[in-house]
């Protein structure tokens, strides 16, 4: 029975996800109490004459006709256009490349002229050799997007293009029409005379690769005139909505009329108990939507592991469960709930904008559980920014006293100052919920030892762990120092760039740290095959194939891994290992392999990693520093220049080669890293200014 429920687990990843979310949802929905409420009676112009008239719950005031169609309008007239980017035409592209080469290619190798180009060349490797300028050129240009000139389009306003299902924007100076496509094949013409007929030919075979969508155009519209708010503000309970003796017009009138719509929901809901029901799920399917689709936008590594979801939601469920049973049970004692246990592990484990997001989603539901809701929300939502925003390691006793210190100070003042509005002094009671809040401090410290607890029951890797993960006397990494020395030292110059250029940008440096000790571990198996551990001047690889060296080279990855599950390393860490070459080409084999073989297909699959490609900043900044430490060790001159160089250089080719695809890394961020890495490799290399006479 396990095993058939491990496989449709494993085959239904997203069935899994969706059955964890209706299970939270469930279990809080049976928490919530079921209230019901009733109506009212007036007319325009006519003078209120019951008493002052407030609102008995938060309701919309909702917008008129005219502003709807108002708002509709305006959202046309800003609605940015979209065009969808079409692969197909790139084939099209090549197609018609052959088809001309065919008519074309007797007289170009009957041409004096042109022939003067090759020496002792075939007629196979010069028709080769143009078919590989063609169909760079032709990749060249693909990536770029060839707008069909539309009217939506025609003043060089910005538009959206929708290429393998994602949406980009482009200024007017981002994207080419057809007559730029010409231009650079003109210019790459004048750049490469020996091949300036293969760029001729190209300029009758360019179409359009991107163009207008009437469907996707109206239904994104469609969409988005939807979602248009309905409502114009919201009206809160308590708040005076006419008083007695006033006439009824003007925003009188609207927030009757939005008072009427809802009282008459709540009184139909009177007579159908499941429809509370219904509204109950609902709001609560929204506030756990907003968080998974937070989870799929900005948290991708977490949304796609079970355990971190299975994580999120049960503390989520706990807060929950304990604000509904103090409320159900003693109100007056709600106040000593650690909530703040929640930002805590989730900070803990994850970083610092999920937890503020996930315990301000929390907070929100426990609004309808508890009495006076704006007062808890407020509290709680202060104490939990701090919560969040201050303990930003847990590695030390310290750091959690001082946090919990910190949230029981802004607990005290909050509430102090919510008390001085309401009443205009503290009493007796006051004095008693203040002794709840040093309480609820002290149950807060429990947070310490529930992270070691998470970290066995989810198999999650928190700072702690971490810490001693870096450790340098771990006997994995002391291993590695044994057995590949050269190896370990690359590994922590590695881990001093890598740390320095998270900080930099504000990710997880414990978590940098420990990647970039660990990436290298597959090493140790075979440790003489890699130059920074040949002492002997002895070179294992002259007696290898290309093939067979390159497959050593990748097979570190490989074995890496599967040596970091045999030590039970976190799979975060293990990441750091699959990722930190990409899907990159061994190139110094690969370009041996050509310049030997120069009329072999390669098949480049041989002499590329696995991947896959990084997928978060610190697993790309893992290959970026990799890749420049590595390489900054072989620069004959380590000249201020020559680093410069080298790093521009590696970290561009690894863009252009898509490595970072999957990151979401500016261009700025990137810029950031280089900066780092130049100024850190300068003082490694004690490299001197050089300065004027």
């Amino acid at each position: 029975m396990k095993k058939i429920l491990a496989y449709i687990v494993a085959r239904s990843p997203y069935l899994t996800k969706v059955s964890m979310f209706i299970i939270c949802l469930a279990g809080i929905l049976y928490l919530f109490p079921r209230e019901l409420s009733l109506v009212l009676d007036y007319q325009e112009g006519q003078t209120w004459l019951e008493e002052d008239l407030r609102a008995p719950f938060d309701y919309p005031i909702l917008k008129t006709d005219e502003e709807l169609e108002a708002e509709q309008e305006r959202l046309e007239q800003a609605f940015i256009p979209i065009f969808k980017y079409q692969d197909s035409v790139k084939q099209e592209w090549i197609t018609c490349w052959h088809q001309r080469k065919q008519s074309s290619l007797e007289l170009v190798l009957q041409d004096p002229m042109q022939l003067r180009f090759f020496e002792n060349y075939s007629e196979d490797s010069i028709t080769s050799f143009y078919d590989q300028v063609a169909l760079n050129a032709i990749d060249s240009i693909a990536k770029h997007f060839l707008v069909e000139p539309h009217e939506a389009n025609e003043n060089d306003v910005s538009i959206r293009v929708m290429k393998d299902r994602s949406l980009f924007q482009l200024q007017s100076d981002e994207y080419l029409h057809l007559t730029d496509a010409v231009l650079m094949l003109k210019e790459w013409a004048q750049l490469n005379e020996q091949a300036a007929w293969v760029y001729q030919s190209l300029e009758q075979c360019l179409s359009y690769n991107t163009f207008y969508s009437d469907s996707l155009n109206s239904f994104m519209l469609n969409q988005a005139v939807e979602q248009l708010p309905t409502a114009l503000a919201v009206m809160d309970k308590g708040s005076l909505i006419i008083e007695r003796g006033q006439v009824i017009r003007g925003e009188e009138l609207r927030a009757l009329y939005s008072l009427e719509k809802a009282l008459q929901a709540r009184s139909w809901q009177k007579e159908e108990k499941w429809l509370i029901l219904l509204g109950q799920g609902l709001l609560l399917c929204t506030a756990l939507l907003m968080l998974a689709l937070f989870l799929f936008t900005y948290r991708k590594e977490i949304f796609h592991n079970n355990a971190s979801i299975a994580f999120l939601l049960l503390n989520m469920y706990l807060m929950i469960l304990m604000a509904a049973v103090f409320a159900s049970k003693n109100p007056d004692y709600i106040y000593i709930a650690p909530f703040c246990i929640l930002p805590l592990m989730i900070r803990a484990f994850f970083d610092t904008r999920l937890a503020l997001y996930t315990h301000l989603i929390t907070i929100l539901i426990m609004g309808f559980l508890v009495p006076r809701a704006f007062e808890f929300l407020f509290i709680q939502l202060i104490a939990g920014c701090v919560a969040t925003l201050t303990a930003v390691s847990l590695h030390k006793r310290a750091d959690l006293f001082l946090t919990v210190g910190k949230i029981a100070l802004v607990y005290l003042i909050t509430y102090i100052g919510l008390s001085l509005i309401q009443h205009g002094s503290l009493n007796s009671d006051d004095a008693m919920v203040l002794g709840l809040f040093v309480a609820n401090a002290g149950l807060t410290l429990f947070a310490f030892p529930l992270v070691y607890l998470y970290e066995k029951v989810f198999g999650m890797v928190s700072d702690i762990s971490l810490l001693e993960l870096s450790d340098t006397n771990t006997p994995l990494l002391r291993a590695l120092n044994q057995q590949a020395p050269g190896t370990f030292q690359h590994s922590l110059q590695v881990a001093n760039l890598a740390e320095a250029a998270v900080q930099e940008l504000g990710g997880n440096t414990l978590l940098m740290r420990a990647g970039a000790l660990y990436h290298d571990i597959g090493k140790m198996e075979e440790p003489q095959y890699f130059i920074e551990n040949q002492i002997t001047g002895v070179n294992p690889h002259d007696d290898l194939s290309f093939e067979e060296s390159a497959k050593v080279i990748i097979n570190h990855v490989i074995r890496g891994i599967e040596m970091a599950k045999e030590h039970k390393l976190p799979d975060r860490l293990i990441d750091f290992i699959r990722t930190h070459h990409g899907t990159t080409m061994v190139q110094y084999f690969y370009r041996q392999y050509i310049k030997t073989f120069p009329d072999e297909i390669v098949d480049k699959e041989r002499f590329s990693y696995p991947g896959p490609k990084p997928f978060s900043m610190e697993t790309a900044i893992l290959m970026m520093t990799d890749a420049v430490e590595a390489a900054s060790r072989s620069l004959d001159e380590k000249s201020e220049k020559n680093i410069s160089n080298l790093v521009d250089k590696i970290i561009d080719s690894q863009m252009d080669e898509g490595q970072f695809d999957n990151v979401d890394l500016t261009l700025r961020d990137i810029e950031r890293i280089k900066k780092i890495f130049k100024r850190k490799l300068i003082s490694i290399y004690h490299v001197r200014v050089a300065y004027p006479d």
